[in-house]
């Protein structure tokens, strides 16, 4: 069977809109509105800064158990712990 360029579009753009109206009902349930797009935003916002504030608490804690074991090191002399516990981390 052979078909004109003419019905070759149509039955193209006929397939189109059943695939679009098909996709747009089965997806439509997954779409949320503006007001819980924006509580969901405000939760996840919570969520990570409570995650930032548990991490920079570890940070410290870890940072100050690190410099506690140099202070106690009894084989690094001391003008090296001082050298070590006054450098500012990142700067060369």
């Amino acid at each position: 069977m052979l078909f004109t360029p003419l019905e070759t579009v149509l039955i193209a753009a006929g397939l189109s809109l059943v695939v679009g109206i098909a996709s747009r009902l089965i997806g439509d349930k997954k779409y949320v509105s503006q007001s819980q797009c924006h509580e969901l935003h405000g939760d996840v916002c919570e969520d990570l800064k409570a995650f930032k504030e548990d991490q920079r608490r570890k940070s410290l804690t870890q940072f100050r158990m690190l410099r506690a074991l140099i202070v106690h090191n009894k084989d690094i002399p001391p003008e090296k712990q001082e050298q070590i516990l006054n450098e500012t981390p990142g700067v060369e």
